[in-house]
């Protein structure tokens, strides 16, 4: 097994699924305590690890290897099964896209004003867009490479500010019994885990090597598990939830909620480490992100417009449309974006969820398509996780109308 792309592999999923989110979790999951977090948690992961394999099985049922998501709903579920995938696709992405440039194009512009640089918010977008063009140019190998130092280091911060903050937790925050289990926040955590989109892309990659794939799948998505669960262990064990200087208080003073658990650890522990290191991270979560969603929009947009070799002429085309549409919408209409972002859960539950779990099914049992390769649990397996998505759906559709 080739280790160095395994590696790459790795990295590439768990820091598409590690966004900058991941540090304001704790403040979303406070009223649950740790044990409760950790179960929904559990819960979360194991459901959208099974539709990344779902969507490995779909990927593999077709030997053109260049096949993306469109493609694929196209010939397993018809042509209402690539509008679901594009309508859901291009949404989640641009609006991923434009987020991931709104927040990083921030902390550009404020940190070089530390060396008395200078740029609108406009030019700095403009900047980092074609940065990402150029670097997404390169292709899948080279978006490896550029990930791999980006993930590694945004690793080496995590466990920086690991060590400061495990060893302060106090054991009474963690094993308070004022808590409660509320299902509310599962649409929210289903999105910290949707790597889903860079399974086509890595298909391609390892060569249809199933060995490869099913490895980097479960363990780059282990990864985020593993770092989220230290996370709520490092901040519930160290904020009270509620009271004066609390998790509730953060959470209801408008701030931004990583500034406000950084600020009150800095203060608590004494050590102005913490909001640098969590800056630092909160952007390198970024790149890591925006990484795999550019590569995962480059190969979907060439599946849909039957791109499949590296012309200079249609990768410039192709550049144009992944990067041109969220930058017009973070200049002039930025709130689109983000009231996009506020339904998140629904179309990481439709896209990454619903139509890898409805494609399985339909190449199986209605088409009996033949496939080297099958996912556990039969059609058990297939409802149970059809009816997890569904009820995700449902949860945040009542969220988003106040009924829970």
């Amino acid at each position: 097994m080739d280790c160095k792309n395994i590696l790459g592999g790795v990295l590439l999923v768990s820091g598409t699924s590690i966004g900058a989110g991941m540090l304001a979790l704790p403040v979303d999951t406070a009223e649950l305590g740790f044990f409760n977090a950790s179960i929904i948690f559990l819960l979360c992961w194991f459901f959208m690890t099974m539709s990344a394999f779902y969507m490995l099985e779909a990927n593999l049922q077709f030997k053109n290897e260049n096949l993306n998501l469109g493609s694929m709903a196209e010939y397993s579920l018809g042509i209402y099964g690539k509008v679901m995938a594009w309508i859901a696709y291009i949404i989640l992405l641009y609006a991923l896209t434009a987020a991931y440039t709104t927040g990083t194009s921030s902390w550009i512009i404020k940190h070089l004003k530390y060396i008395n640089i200078e740029l609108s918010f406009n030019i700095t977008a403009c900047i980092l867009s074609l940065l990402l063009a150029l670097t997404a140019y390169t292709g899948t190998r080279g978006l490896d490479y550029v990930n791999r130092l980006f993930a590694i280091t945004l690793y080496i911060g995590l466990a920086a500010l690991f060590l400061i903050i495990l060893p302060e937790t106090k054991t009474e925050y963690i094993y308070s019994d004022n808590h409660i289990f509320n299902i509310s926040s599962i649409p929210l955590i289903i999105t910290s885990f949707g790597f889903h989109i860079v399974i086509p892309s890595l298909t391609i990659y390892f060569a249809r090597n199933i060995k490869k794939l099913n490895f980097v799948i479960l363990l780059g998505g282990t990864i985020p598990l593993i770092i989220y669960l230290l996370w709520e262990y490092a901040i519930l064990g160290s904020i009270p939830r509620t009271g004066e200087h609390s998790l509730a208080m953060i959470g209801n003073n408008g701030a931004s909620p990583t500034v406000g658990i950084t600020n009150y650890l800095n203060a608590a522990l004494n050590n102005s480490l913490i909001s640098k290191i969590s800056s630092t991270i909160s952007v390198l979560a970024v790149v890591t992100s925006v990484i795999g969603v550019t590569m995962s929009l480059y190969d979907f947009l060439a599946d849909t417009f039957k791109i499949t070799e590296k012309c200079p002429k249609k990768y410039f085309g192709l550049s144009c449309l992944v990067f041109i549409p969220p930058l017009i919408f973070v200049i002039k209409y930025p709130e689109a974006f983000i009231f996009a972002l506020h339904f998140a859960g629904i179309f990481v539950a439709t896209l990454l969820g619903l139509l890898p779990i409805l494609m399985v099914y339909s190449n199986r049992y209605i088409l009996k398509l033949e496939n080297n390769y099958r996912v556990f649990g039969g059609k058990p397996m297939i409802f149970i996780s059809f009816l997890f998505f569904a009820s995700v759906i449902i949860i945040e559709t009542l969220n988003q109308v106040g009924m829970i």
